[in-house]
């Protein structure tokens, strides 16, 4: 059985999903959501990073816990870029401009 199957109505295909139409929540729900599963991995990440590394010295555990908000601001600094290039895109689109 596969994971689209499982999971149901979750994953849409492009020619499902029509983000112009119907509740403005179910839209962001279906952009949000890879968003959303992306960081919740990250954070599991990080934290099993600090539960080994908390084992094995404060030295290590004061780095990591250092370098995690790090990552995150360079990870919302792209985010960032990446959805102003989108809006810019889509104005100038809308627009009629090439």
């Amino acid at each position: 059985m596969s994971l689209r199957s499982r999971l149901g109505g979750l994953f849409k295909s492009q020619s499902e999903l029509d983000l112009t139409d119907g509740s403005i929540p179910e839209s962001l729900f279906f952009i949000s959501f890879p968003i959303v599963i992306t960081n919740l991995l990250q954070v599991g990440y990080n934290l099993a990073d600090t539960f080994w590394l908390g084992r094995y010295s404060t030295e290590a555990l004061a780095a990591i816990s250092l370098g995690f908000p790090l990552v995150y601001l360079f990870i919302s600094l792209g985010l960032g870029l990446t959805v102003a290039g989108s809006v810019l895109v889509a104005q100038h689109t809308g627009a009629g401009e090439s």
